[in-house]
């Protein structure tokens, strides 16, 4: 007696038998016909069993592998029986056609390299790097962490990547000296932050010029003074330059500039608001001049912190806001990067130098 073959096929598959009954010439053998097709799901892996005589194909045979096929190389020779797989399989009604062959058709979740948002993963992704303006990959990966919204780093990877592909983000030319990758939101990015209901009237997707490169590394030492509170469990709120200037446009009770940041920050059990401006190069004598009128005029912020770059700038700053009565603090952007809120900050009233902390209460 003949040998039997088990075929395991993706799409379909026969069985075939011994008969007395001649059939068409170039079809089939002499001897045999066409049986029945008899049908099994398995579930796990979403194949069909199926007993073939040797026609099966050497090529078909040598893809049988693994308990699947041991488990249907122990079935009967004139029946075929369940085969379980993963605690249990169902065998597929009889239709009335079964005669003739049928495909399963599979069906697919999603389009071929469709992008497919994921409103609690990637939209707070993009809008960090909206709210940045520009953010290097470990920066973002780290205000994910802390925002509980990545642990994986493959898995951020890989969402970086593809919000990259899909033309959300852009990598920043010239940011070599950040150490890793800077990202900057698209105008695409930005409808896509605007259809979840994140709009903003200073930065948006009809915006004719997105932030220039030479802000880049302003922005860079904001995200890590960000961080550095975050590290110290200090932050109690953070707003951008972003969403400080568009609340600016349509609040009746607007801040008189548009700050850096306005920051709120833990006093023990107080909460305190200060506004944050950074210096890295010297304005025009009349840009001072705007400014100081602003200050003088600002009601809504108790405290003004000013960091520069360096203390030659820190100094020209003393010199140009001497006569500003608001409560305005001077230190060194990396000093206060370091030691946060106790930082040795200058003021008009303490030139000598005083905590920070102590300016704040």
């Amino acid at each position: 007696m003949c040998r039997r073959n088990i075929c395991l096929r993706w799409k379909e598959a026969s069985v075939r038998e011994k008969s007395p009954e001649p059939s068409a010439a170039g079809l089939l053998p002499v001897g045999r016909k066409e049986r029945k097709l008899r049908r099994f799901r398995l579930q796990a892996s979403q194949l069909e069993v199926g007993n073939l005589t040797p026609h099966c194909t050497k090529s078909q045979q040598g893809q049988i592998r693994g308990p699947t096929a041991h488990a249907a190389g122990r079935l009967g020779q004139d029946e075929l029986r369940r085969v379980e797989t993963c605690a249990h399989s169902f065998k597929q009604p009889r239709p009335a056609n079964a005669g003739r062959r049928i495909r399963l058709a599979l069906v697919m979740r999603y389009a071929k390299n469709s992008l497919v948002i994921n409103p609690q993963r990637d939209v707070p992704l993009l809008l960090q790097v909206r709210n940045s303006r520009f953010i290097s990959h470990e920066q973002l990966f780290e205000f994910m962490q802390y925002e509980c919204l990545e642990r994986s780093r493959s898995t951020f990877n890989w969402r970086i990547r593809r919000l990259l592909g899909a033309g959300h983000l852009s990598v920043c030319e010239g940011s070599s000296g950040a150490g890793s990758p800077v990202y900057s939101v698209t105008k695409k990015g930005l409808v896509l932050l605007e259809h979840n209901g994140h709009f903003t009237t200073t930065l948006h997707s009809n915006t004719e010029h997105l932030p220039h490169s030479a802000q880049m590394f302003h922005a860079l030492e904001l995200n890590d003074i960000q961080l550095a509170f975050r590290r110290k469990d200090l932050l109690a709120g953070w707003h951008s330059d972003v969403e400080i200037a568009s609340f600016n446009t349509i609040s009746r009770r607007p801040y008189q500039k548009d700050y850096d940041a306005v920051v709120d920050v833990w006093l023990g059990d107080k909460r305190v608001c200060f506004a944050l401006e950074y210096e890295r190069s010297l304005k025009s004598s009349r840009q001072y001049e705007r400014v100081r009128q602003a200050l003088e005029s600002e009601q809504q912020i108790s405290c003004i912190l000013y960091l520069t770059a360096g203390i030659e700038i820190l100094v020209h700053l003393l010199h140009e806001f001497q006569e500003v009565t608001t409560n305005l603090a001077f230190a060194n952007a990396r000093d206060f990067a370091n030691l946060l809120l106790d930082t040795t900050v200058i003021t008009r009233s303490n030139l000598s130098g005083v905590r920070f902390r102590e300016v704040l209460e």
